[in-house]
């Protein structure tokens, strides 16, 4: 647990694994979208607008957390902006009714990346003003470096994270009317 060196070059490595299986295969798509199975959902309409975009290589989510009622960004160890790592608790709902904000970094639980900009680079541990990132930084940062660095959070590409205690009792409906 925690956001150590050490669980970002694992989840590097384990990571990797999936972008190894589509270099060796030769799949042949325009997009590959990497997805955390943990998630509770995400909103299609705001998945499939990303995809309305022109001029980007990453589009990530607007990954929320219930906390407290209300909607914190939680994928706080995956985002850069303005070259450094925001480890607090940030309000991005706000962000709601906007185009796609570009970043250096984000994750969010869900990214759309486009099959070149990602095949041009793997994940790995990076160091960012802040400290260390996830490693969707050190990918983020290699795809940078290759010349795929058009990075955006796309605010309508919802998805929700919710810990089991948020799911008892009636947030539960609440929660599975926000994803319809």
């Amino acid at each position: 647990g925690g956001n150590t060196k050490e669980r970002a070059a694992h989840m590097a490595f384990c990571r990797n694994k999936y972008l190894d299986i589509i270099k060796e295969k030769h799949i042949d798509v325009d997009y590959v979208v990497v997805v955390d199975t943990d998630l509770f959902g995400w909103e299609i309409q705001g998945l499939v607008s990303s995809l309305g975009y022109d001029n980007w290589d990453a589009m990530t989510s607007n990954g929320l957390d219930i906390n407290l009622n209300s909607f914190i960004y939680y994928d706080i160890w995956s985002y850069v902006v303005d070259g450094k790592l925001n480890m607090e608790e940030t309000k991005l709902s706000d962000l709601f009714y906007n185009p796609p904000v570009p970043i250096q970094s984000g994750f969010g639980g869900l990214a759309i990346y486009r099959t070149p900009a990602i095949m041009s680079a793997e994940y790995g541990v990076a160091v960012v003003d802040g400290g260390v990132g996830s490693e969707h930084v050190g990918l983020h940062q290699n795809m940078t470096r290759a010349g795929f660095g058009r990075i955006f959070l796309n605010p309508a590409q919802t998805t929700l994270r919710l810990d089991k205690e948020t799911i008892k009792g009636n947030d539960k409906a609440l929660i599975e009317k926000l994803l319809i």
